[in-house]
């Protein structure tokens, strides 16, 4: 079990919005959420959904969607172009990078999703 330290106030409690973002207005955005759509890409927030203080949402080279429903804990990062699913929860401080999240998947607080540098190559000493 990860220690993950409790989420800390955040400062800045404006919500910043740039580039092609587009957010259903029965969506929730809590205070320090920044999402970010590059030129080459687009964010869209379903209906009801819930994105926690200190979220970072940045799309590049195509487009994060959020299914309707999800709960996206504080502190998340979400990065790249990625599908996150209807009614999933990503716990708090979990980082995803450019990996698709199933409907009603549970992301448990801390995870690290999506991170290719770890992954074993099964062909090294062969």
């Amino acid at each position: 079990m990860i220690y993950l330290p409790p989420p800390q106030p955040i400062l800045n409690k404006d919500i910043r919005i740039s580039g092609d973002v587009e957010v259903h207005p029965t969506a929730s955005l809590a205070p320090g959420v920044i999402l970010q759509a590059a030129p080459d890409g687009k964010i869209v927030i379903g209906a009801d959904v819930c994105i926690g203080m200190g979220a970072i949402i940045n799309a590049s080279q195509g487009s994060i969607e959020i299914g309707s429903g999800a709960i996206i804990g504080s502190g998340v990062l979400i990065i790249g172009a990625c599908n996150i699913g209807s009614n999933c929860c990503i716990g708090t401080s979990s980082t995803i990078f450019q990996q698709d999240v199933a409907t009603m998947a549970v992301i448990e607080p801390g995870s690290i999703i999506g991170d290719r540098s770890r992954e074993l190559d099964e062909n090294r000493d062969q």
